[in-house]
């Protein structure tokens, strides 16, 4: 028996394989069909939404820092606004020291302003209010009758908002209910 030998240059060799070479084709994604093109457009639209997003975010992180830029100086300044406060407090003075205090007064009413224009608010709070943990920092508890537990007996300094957001709480003192060990406690002394 003698082999033939098969001459690939020959298309009537090839007839079988042709087909194959034509299903293959049709199977191959052409670069110039519409499905890559779509593709890329699909993904250009998704990333400029993206850049959209990502602008707008930046905006919003941009319009935070500004809102918030004074933050640490305003609270460096507020012990200075307290000192104010609490020399205007003051009673029982000469005529002399009253003219100073009407001096100090202005000063006050101006860092109130120039502190409202920037968007501090201060926290309103009144003795005998319920404690609120958000806006309120106790520093010490009072027994007393007069005043529910739990609630505001005393207010030691203000508290104050930027733009809503908490600046420093005020400080108060809470009231406590009294304890039976107190009782028994006050009751050893008297005797």
């Amino acid at each position: 028996m003698e082999k033939k030998e098969i001459n690939k240059n020959n298309p009537q060799n090839n007839r079988g394989s042709n087909k194959n070479l034509e299903h293959q084709n049709k199977n191959v994604k052409s670069p110039t069909s519409k499905k890559p093109k779509d593709d890329y457009k699909t993904k250009y639209i998704k990333l400029l939404a993206e850049m959209e997003n990502l602008r707008k975010r930046f905006d919003e992180e941009r319009t935070e820092i500004i809102k918030f830029r004074a933050t640490s100086f305003i609270q460096d300044i507020l012990p200075t606004l307290d000192m104010f406060e609490m020399a205007l407090s003051s009673k029982d003075v000469s005529s002399e020291i009253k003219n100073w205090l009407m001096g100090f007064e202005m000063i006050l009413n101006n860092f109130n302003s120039t502190l409202s224009s920037e968007g501090v608010t201060e926290i309103k709070v009144s003795v005998g209010e319920e404690f609120n943990s958000n806006y309120h920092q106790a520093i010490d508890e009072v027994v007393t009758n007069k005043i529910k537990p739990g609630n505001i007996a005393n207010i030691k300094s203000k508290g104050y908002l930027l733009h809503g957001r908490l600046l420093r709480p005020v400080t108060v003192v809470v009231a406590k209910e009294e304890s039976k060990n107190t009782k028994i406690k006050e009751g050893d002394k008297n005797e």
